[in-house]
């Protein structure tokens, strides 16, 4: 099942399978959010996340693994 983000998942930090910080949940919206990446994320990762330099870009939920009070973990990329 989808989660539906909420203001509550607004801030919090976006990690990869294994932990590793990329990014932020920067806004909430109609149940989707939109991503932030980390300005160091290498290339590599964000290509595979989908987002450029600066860019903000809608998390898809097949991304998603995990959403706890802490974290939006991302499944394997």
């Amino acid at each position: 099942m989808a989660h539906q983000f909420t203001d509550d998942d607004r801030g919090k930090p976006v990690v990869t399978h294994d932990g590793e910080r990329v990014g932020t949940v920067a806004d909430v919206a109609d149940g989707a959010a939109t991503f932030e990446a980390d300005k160091d994320l290498p290339g590599p990762l964000r290509e595979a996340l989908g987002v450029g330099d600066g860019v903000k870009s809608t998390m898809q939920n097949e991304q998603i693994s995990t959403v706890t009070s802490d974290e939006v973990r991302l499944k394997k990329l």
